[in-house]
């Protein structure tokens, strides 16, 4: 009975990875891509047999990478395992207010850490460990950042790990909350008055 609960769910996940619109790479815990769907074909302009057995590090993704980064709606940041940016894309730019070409080479740390909380590790390399590890990965955290002027604004941040080239890279994916805070507020303030009359 269990073989079979077993197989139902393993034919349904594949059947799911198969037929969604989204495109889906499955790796083990070492990189090796083990499936690969019709829609990740379709956008990496290469097979599923081509691919599969081999490591994501080798994969030639990193021009189709680097094209949905730029075209992405959020801001997306990708630094190297020491903090250092290696991509800032035009919503980050918009969001921060610094040229990519000012961040490239930069630890993500010395900007996107609050300056009160710079305060709190003396070095670049201890203010990134603090932000990002792998307590992070994989999940959505609710942050305070500042932009190139000076401003501090609420941000929603999400970090993953990925691999390029062989090497291990992070990714922050950004949003500014300011609009939804102003909105809250806004709500709070109307339902108050709401009460009072």
């Amino acid at each position: 009975m269990a073989d079979d609960e077993s197989a139902t769910r393993e034919a349904l996940h594949a059947a799911m990875i198969a037929t969604s619109l989204d495109a889906i790479i499955v790796c083990d815990e070492i990189g090796t891509i083990e499936e690969f769907n019709p829609a990740a074909e379709t956008l990496y302009a290469i097979t599923r047999a081509e691919v599969i057995g081999t490591n994501i590090g080798d994969f030639p993704m990193p021009e189709a990478l680097r094209a949905m980064i730029a075209g992405a709606i959020d801001s997306i940041i990708l630094a190297d395992a020491v903090g250092t940016v290696v991509e800032f894309n035009p919503a980050a730019e918009a969001m921060f207010r610094h040229a990519r070409a000012d961040i490239i080479g930069r630890n993500i740390a010395d900007f996107l850490v609050v300056p009160k909380l710079r305060e709190l590790e003396p070095t670049t390399e201890g203010r990134f460990r603090r932000m990002i590890d792998e307590r992070v990965v994989g999940r959505r955290l609710l942050r305070r950042a500042v932009r190139s002027d000076g401003e501090e604004f609420p941000l929603e941040i999400a970090v993953t790990r990925i691999a390029i080239d062989g090497d291990h890279v992070w990714m922050a994916h950004c949003r500014d909350l300011t609009n939804e805070h102003r909105q809250q507020a806004e709500l709070a303030e109307a339902e108050a008055a709401r009460r009072d009359v």
